[in-house]
């Protein structure tokens, strides 16, 4: 009984690991240049930037003049961007190639990850 114990609880700790690996690997993969480029009915770009840092961290930055500094973190498989009293939220996709960070209040605003 005392090795079933044992072994049960050594499982029990490898899924916990594993389980805590899994935001980590999240959260460097998310670390990075990420680029949208927007096209206007004249043919004119926009091109925006967020930069993701480690330590949660963020710059944003449009062609179009607009800067801004900010906080990050995950939750619920949501990067959340927060500027002063603003908050966006992007969904990750870690299945495309190049990853993709998606606008949850404009689904049309993707972001990819840039190699």
């Amino acid at each position: 009984m005392k090795r079933f114990i044992t072994v049960f609880l050594a499982v029990v700790m490898c899924l916990s690991f594993a389980a805590c690996g899994k935001d980590k690997s999240l959260k460097e993969e998310v670390v990075g240049t990420w680029i949208y480029v927007h096209t206007n009915e004249s043919g004119n770009e926009t091109k925006q930037v967020l930069e993701i840092y480690e330590g949660g961290t963020a710059e944003f930055n449009s062609s179009a003049g607009v800067h801004n500094e900010g906080t990050w973190k995950i939750k619920d498989g949501v990067l959340n961007y927060k500027v002063l009293l603003f908050t966006r939220g992007f969904s990750i996709d870690t299945s495309a190639s190049p990853m993709t960070l998606t606008d949850v209040s404009d689904e049309e605003i993707v972001f990819t990850k840039a190699e």
